[in-house]
């Protein structure tokens, strides 16, 4: 077990990586390498659990996320029956208590079909029909563990054999990386991730052998705890990249959408949002062509999702996700059943773009998405928040402005009544000529004014008080 601060990030979780998790040293679950490993994030509100796994896998590569309680009970692993590989043994290998939700994918297979019209595009019912090979369970998967090495949360999964000798190998790489921070975060500008609620992966097809009109197009089976009626499927989303530079498509794993023609005529387009923490699978709309980061670029087409057809579950069924799901993870129809299945979906994505000469014409590929907790930033989100925030900021400043001009009304009119009544009597004259006199003063200027008295006028005094004095 290794537990990785998080160095430029402020955040307040950390990362844990668990190579066999509840594995006694002494088993045999010990020896021969790694066979499962959890990335723990620990948070003050949530847990995250990232299951992958190990080396040597039988099986498509998977992940599975959970979310459980801040201090969340252990990962059991029943590894005599995990490594059995032995048909329903293998089911609920697995458990964790207490898990809140979950989601992930399976990177179900890579299929080679021949584009002859270089439409660089394939229908659900093509990929079933004409994928001459369909590299999947066949393939023999390495792991490499940088998070041993490297001190950064990165695990490489390397195919380079097949036991299927008609499918010419050259080398099929799956990257998983689980940032812990923005400096750790690929493709930013693009892709939208905050560390700590996902992960990364990159799928790379290098010297794969085709035909001279041969594409390459993955096969990903996303999936939610909870179900996805017959009748809908995940909503699907595409945005503009914060850098502008090309659109992202969002495939979010909490909300289900009735299927056009399961919908009264006339109905709303309504969409069904689960009261669980939602997760979101996103990709870019481009691949790169070229080993060389930045490079040339061509188009992803992205095949409408189906329901995994029956018979297919037995070339993933010793997969992360029946480990921890068992018989629920069976796609089953019944109205009894279908509560507890969990949601799945097949999802293709055609590499490649019209003219480009097809696979052969670099012989590499490679693509990246994300798998994430929570929801992708939209920047039309991003654009309202701005408005609503000019919009709050302009009646402030608009005060501001009227409060400073009015202080500065009054405080020339005052200065201004001072220099008009600096020469005025203290106090006011009177016409009568029998009445006081006003107390005049002589001012000299200055900050400090000094004023001298004038002496009062002599008034004649009344004849009553001449009498009284005599």
């Amino acid at each position: 077990m290794i537990a990785f601060p998080t160095d430029g990030a402020e955040v307040d979780f950390k990362y844990t990586v668990i190579r066999n998790p509840n594995c006694n040293p002494n088993d045999s679950c010990a020896h021969n390498g790694t066979k499962l490993i959890q990335v723990v994030v620990n948070k003050p509100d949530q847990s995250l659990h990232f299951l992958l796994p190990g080396s040597g896998v039988g099986a498509p590569l998977s992940i599975v996320m959970l979310e459980g309680d801040p201090k969340p009970a252990k990962l059991l692993v029943n590894y005599t029956k995990f490594m059995s590989r032995n048909g329903t043994d293998f089911w609920n290998s697995i458990t964790f208590k207490n898990a809140h939700t979950s989601y992930g994918i399976v990177f179900y297979a890579f299929c080679i079909y021949d584009d002859i019209s270089d439409a660089a595009e394939i229908t659900p019912s093509e990929v079933l029909s004409t994928c001459r090979h369909m590299l999947g369970r066949n393939l023999g998967w390495t792991l490499t563990d940088n998070s041993q090495v490297k001190n950064q949360q990165n695990f490489i999964y390397t195919a380079e054999n097949s036991t299927d000798n008609n499918d010419g190998m050259g080398k099929i790489v799956v990257n998983i990386t689980i940032p812990r921070n923005e400096n750790e975060l690929l493709d930013k500008g693009t892709l939208w991730l905050t560390p700590g609620n996902g992960l990364h992966f990159e799928i790379t097809v290098d010297n794969v052998t085709t035909s001279k009109r041969g594409r390459i197009a993955p096969i990903l089976l996303p999936f939610s705890r909870d179900p996805v009626d017959d009748s809908e499927d995940f909503v699907e989303s595409t945005t503009t990249s914060s850098s502008g530079a090309e659109p992202v498509f969002n495939l979010h794993l909490a909300q289900r959408r009735k299927l056009a023609h399961f919908r009264e005529p006339g109905s709303i387009d309504k969409v069904r949002t689960l009261g669980h923490t939602p997760a979101f699978v996103q990709w870019r709309t481009t691949c790169e062509v070229t080993p060389d980061r930045g490079g040339r670029r061509r188009g992803v087409y992205r095949v409408p999702r189906v329901a995994v057809p029956k018979g297919r579950a037995k070339k993933y069924q010793f997969s992360l996700p029946y480990a921890v799901y068992g018989d629920d993870f069976n796609q089953k129809h019944s109205p009894s059943a279908a509560s507890t299945t969990v949601g799945l979906r097949m999802q293709t994505v055609s590499l490649g773009s019209r003219g480009d000469g097809f696979f052969a014409a670099t012989n590499f590929v490679r693509w990246r998405g994300v798998l994430s907790m929570g929801e992708p930033q939209r920047e039309d989100d991003k654009g309202l928040r701005s408005l609503v925030a000019v919009a709050i900021a302009l009646p402030i400043m608009l005060l501001v402005m009227l409060a400073t001009a009015g202080g500065y009304f009054v405080y020339h009119r005052r200065q201004n009544q001072r220099g008009v009544n600096e020469e005025e009597p203290l106090l006011p004259t009177q016409q009568r000529e029998s009445s006081r006199q006003a107390v005049l003063f002589q001012c000299i200027g200055g900050k400090l004014r000094l004023c001298r008295r004038i002496p009062s006028p002599q008034f004649p005094r009344r004849e009553d008080e001449e009498s009284n004095s005599t």
